[in-house]
């Protein structure tokens, strides 16, 4: 997650999902505790990238309002404010609560690998980040993870420069430990269609995470983006309904389900 992305259409999308998959939108006796994880970039890996990244809010403008806003209008009203404020920032969401007052939120800095170091050692500063992010999220029913790029790649190991900007599966495992369910951004390459790319991280994930059930949805909205929901035995049937229902409402629009 990088901060200038902060109230773009696919802020909309993954916040708009997690307040139907939580509860929030119409808070019930079946409402789950989130926990955002950020993966926030560091400067020296967000300087590398395009300077228009954080564009897409063209959303917002009174023109497309009547596409987007009916999906959840405190949150496209609250996402509107924060842009027109100019507080394009993690703190900024937190703060707004369009997440839940109970939340829990990791922010802390992906750490680069030590340099100098070699195999392990080159990730111990990344291993303190996961512990902290798994202290801070504890108590949580659902984990968000919010990394720039989404899911590994074998072209970003996790002793690479680049590896802030991924979701490793080692590290999900650990994440969904004790019950939790996981929901993790994904952006979608152009190293294949976007259904064979879901198909194929489908599978994995089913192979790799096995009794959890997945559902995969694609946000067809900007670029390429999928979410991954891994839900624990416990949350299944209550995150299969939601999702359901997300996908009977205006959001139908915008997401479909992949699997």
């Amino acid at each position: 997650m990088q901060d200038r992305y902060t109230g773009d259409v696919g802020d909309f999308g993954k916040y708009g999902l997690l307040r139907w998959l939580c509860g929030l939108r119409e808070p019930d006796t079946h409402g789950l505790r989130l926990g955002v994880i950020w993966y926030r970039t560091g400067a020296e890996i967000v300087a590398r990238d395009p300077a228009n990244d954080g564009k897409h809010i063209g959303y917002l403008s009174p023109d497309r309002e009547d596409a987007y806003r009916p999906c959840d209008p405190p949150l496209y009203d609250g996402l509107r404010d924060i842009v027109r404020r100019g507080e394009r920032r993690v703190e900024a969401v937190v703060r707004s609560r369009l997440l839940g007052r109970d939340t829990r939120s990791y922010d802390d800095f992906v750490p680069a690998p030590t340099g100098g170091a070699r195999g392990v050692a080159r990730v111990i500063p990344r291993r303190r980040w996961l512990a902290g992010a798994l202290s801070a999220t504890r108590s949580c029913d659902l984990l968000f993870l919010d990394p720039d790029n989404g899911l590994e790649a074998p072209s970003a190991p996790i002793t690479s420069g680049r590896a802030g900007k991924y979701a490793y599966l080692d590290e999900l495992e650990e994440l969904a430990g004790g019950g939790r369910s996981v929901l993790v951004y994904h952006h979608l390459a152009r190293n294949g269609t976007h259904a064979r790319q879901i198909a194929r991280w489908s599978h994995r994930l089913r192979v790799r995470f096995e009794p959890a059930e997945l559902l995969a949805l694609r946000f067809g909205r900007g670029s390429g983006r999928a979410f991954f929901l891994l839900a624990a035995a416990e949350h299944a049937p209550l995150l299969r309904s939601r999702a359901e229902a997300l996908l009977a409402s205006p959001w139908r629009r915008h997401f479909t389900l992949a699997t």
